[in-house]
């Protein structure tokens, strides 16, 4: 079948207070588990400004944080990434990496670094690599919740064509020799 719509039925972009209560639904099972810090509605409000989501159909299906470090601006850190389950293994995941690694290269920022309890393989096939606590700068090794012990994984920033070329040798599937 064919939809046409006026609206933009799925798409990322930079959350606005409205998408407080989606979020919230996203990352409150993962924040159960442990895999994600517990912010509450309180702290996703206060920080709304830094998430980037995904809208589809006027459902929030995908979350991500981007906070800037305030002592290096040209380091920024990952939060709360979360797609909700319906959407998982349909590269929404890779999406809001690549919305998000533009974005960061607008705002200044060279490398991009995310603490994580699990999926670690996920980040390394995207170019991140596992670093030890003291490449962070400074305010983020001052906050790090030892008791979590998250791995902490960097990426450099090239630019957008490396980001672009990237994303065109992940989406090309090799061909098969019989």
């Amino acid at each position: 079948g064919l939809m046409i719509s006026r609206d933009l039925y799925e798409g990322i972009r930079l959350a606005r207070p409205q998408a407080v209560a989606g979020i919230e639904a996203i990352i409150k099972p993962l924040e159960q588990e442990g895999i994600l810090v517990k912010r509450g509605r309180a702290g996703i409000e206060k920080a709304i400004d830094q998430y980037i989501v995904v809208e589809r159909d006027g459902m929030i299906i995908s979350c991500l944080s981007l906070s800037i470090m305030a002592d290096n601006p040209s380091w920024g850190e990952l939060g709360c990434f979360a797609v909700h389950p319906d959407y998982r293994k349909l590269g929404k995941g890779d999406a809001m990496l690549g919305f998000c690694e533009r974005f960061a290269l607008k705002k200044g920022v060279s490398r991009l670094f995310i603490l994580s309890t699990v999926t670690f393989q996920w980040f390394l096939e995207r170019g991140f690599v596992e670093v030890p606590i003291e490449d962070l700068p400074p305010s983020r090794q001052a906050r790090y919740n030892k008791c979590r012990k998250s791995k902490i994984y960097v990426k450099l920033l090239e630019g957008s064509r490396a980001i672009d070329e990237a994303e065109v040798l992940k989406s090309v599937r090799p061909v098969q020799l019989e």
